[in-house]
């Protein structure tokens, strides 16, 4: 049987991201990738390497996602996720959830665990701890930096309406393993100061996340703007049509800001191994493995 060149894409969110916090965010993003690449180079299935690599980013507090992740207009937070196995053609994702230590592993086990495609808030909680998984408060993963963040844009009066121009960061990672097989995962806390129910792209299959056999995609975003377009799963798409990985990247986040408001980006890998990376905010942290390049992080 033929043996498929392992290939691994993350990104850490994009958004209107400083040079200074950028540079700050760049090393969490190349620990990520040397971490998990040595797993898929001894046969890790994808799905495997992509809940690793999400995990890892949601338990650094750097990120908007797990720990560090924003905080709505009324001081909570919670989390929305998605994973998807492109072999399989099956996904799973949990919207609204609070007190989950990883949420990429809580859309895991929705999808072996139960027929369902999406559960969200207290319940999808409930499930949680039907799975055995501990529940914490919502100060576990709010961060100082998160909290005076948000105390700025409370005193300066600001409401939903305000961000709907704005990123709100989200990590994601898609995988190819040696079997050829394909998976995609996302993660995010949200926008910040959004109102209390909103749920964005991540959870959503197509939106946020995509696999099947030709692509798999992870976005980052304003995710009004990005289920307004499906972007995941037009990006496969245009695969689909022949388009290279980087060329179906960079024409859907083109897509994006034609036709919708606010800002976008998206990891994208083919069933061939090409990888496309493309953003039309600021800036995106973004990186990529290989086993000819090795862990590559643009500066």
């Amino acid at each position: 049987m033929q043996q498929n060149s392992p290939v691994l894409v993350i990104h850490a969110g994009a958004g209107p991201i400083s040079p200074e916090h950028y540079a700050r965010n760049r090393p969490g993003v190349g620990d990520v990738l040397a971490k998990v690449a040595p797993r898929l180079a001894s046969g890790a299935p994808a799905m495997e390497a992509v809940e690793l690599a999400v995990r890892m980013l949601e338990d650094d507090p750097r990120f908007n996602a797990g720990i560090g992740s924003s905080l709505r207009l009324d001081g909570s937070i919670r989390f929305d996720a998605s994973i998807m196995d492109g072999s399989e053609l099956k996904g799973a994702g949990i919207a609204a959830v609070r007190g989950v230590p990883n949420p990429i592993s809580l859309a895991r086990l929705v999808l072996e665990r139960t027929p369902h495609v999406l559960l969200a808030g207290e319940n999808a909680a409930e499930f949680a701890v039907d799975c055995g998984i501990d529940l914490l408060p919502d100060n576990y993963f709010i961060t100082e930096e998160r909290r005076k963040l948000w105390e700025k844009k409370l005193m300066a009066g600001e409401t939903p309406g305000d961000q709907v121009y704005s990123s709100g960061g989200t990590v994601g990672a898609v995988a190819l393993d040696r079997q050829g097989r394909l998976a995609a995962g996302t993660s995010t806390g949200g926008l910040i100061m959004s109102m209390a129910g909103r749920v964005g792209d991540s959870p959503i299959l197509g939106a946020g996340t995509y696999a099947d056999d030709v692509a798999a995609a992870s976005c980052t975003g304003v995710g009004e703007s990005i289920m307004r377009i499906l972007m995941a799963k037009t990006a496969s798409d245009y695969v689909r049509q022949g388009m290279s990985a980087q060329e179906a990247s960079s024409e859907v986040v083109k897509l994006q800001k034609e036709k919708t408001p606010g800002t976008s980006g998206l990891i994208l890998l083919s069933a061939e191994g090409g990888i496309g990376i493309a953003f039309n905010s600021l800036a995106m942290n973004r990186g990529y493995w290989t086993e000819s390049e090795g862990v590559i992080v643009p500066e």
